[in-house]
């Protein structure tokens, strides 16, 4: 008796490759809609995302409201490009 394949399911084969470039890149598909991102500036050459935001214009609200609230922090605005 011949296997008989599963049907074709496009949606789920693009799916499988967007995971798969997705776990490649270090990057979830959460985070590459959200690209602009506020990083604070740590000792040492490091750097932590404090919030993920898909405008630059909420980012940079965002960032006076830290600004106020922490004038001591080194803050910056980042965009994060997809690889691949």
């Amino acid at each position: 008796m011949i296997p008989v394949s599963q049907p074709f399911n496009a949606a789920q084969f693009c799916y499988e490759l967007a995971s798969d470039r997705d776990a490649r890149s270090g990057q979830s598909y959460r985070d590459l809609l959200s690209p602009w991102c506020i990083v604070q500036h740590l000792p040492n050459c490091q750097r932590l995302t404090v919030a993920r935001f898909r405008k630059r214009n909420d980012a940079s609200e965002h960032l006076k409201v830290l600004r106020r609230l922490n004038p001591l922090g080194d803050y910056e605005i980042v965009f994060e490009a997809p690889i691949g």
